[in-house]
């Protein structure tokens, strides 16, 4: 398993384009390393992308102010194209955060994919069949056959000493 360990968190982004829909998941803790390793990945995935965006928050743990950022440079990239961006709900405390800074003003927020049946496992649990394609664990020493985007990252860091 990877990051398990005192002192250490684990972060991650899968990316997948299906249709012409954006699907952005992150996993693990988004805090200021993930804000500087990140960035540059998310900046790369929306790079030229006119359609609209899915971000999928079901596998985050932790959230504070630099990972809201990683969040409203999505939603940057939607208004100047005249859209709102769709935001899956994460875990409790993640959904706190999102309350506290008024992110449901800003994205369109969703309990679970669109036409998604109530009984389908939350991320992790199995590939999920959604409008916008497969939502795929997010385990990734996995290979999904291949549907994960080859761009998908995962980073490893420890906590200050």
């Amino acid at each position: 398993m990877v990051g398990t360990g005192v002192g250490e968190g684990v972060f991650g982004l899968w990316h997948r384009r299906t249709g012409g829909a954006l699907v952005i998941g992150f996993s693990g803790e988004l805090d200021v390393w993930a804000w500087e390793q990140l960035g540059p990945l998310l900046a790369e995935a929306l790079d030229g992308h006119r359609g609209p965006v899915l971000v999928d928050l079901r596998a985050v743990t932790f959230l504070d102010a630099s990972g809201v950022k990683l969040l409203l440079r999505i939603q940057r990239q939607q208004a100047c194209l005249g859209r709102r961006g769709q935001l899956l709900r994460g875990e409790p405390r993640v959904t706190k955060v999102m309350r506290l800074v008024r992110l449901e003003q800003e994205f369109d927020v969703l309990d679970r994919p669109p036409a998604e049946p109530p009984d389908t496992p939350r991320a992790g649990a199995g590939a999920v069949e959604g409008p916008v394609g497969p939502v795929l664990p997010l385990a990734p020493e996995a290979e999904h056959g291949g549907r994960v985007s080859p761009r998908a990252r995962l980073y490893r860091r420890r906590s200050p000493a």
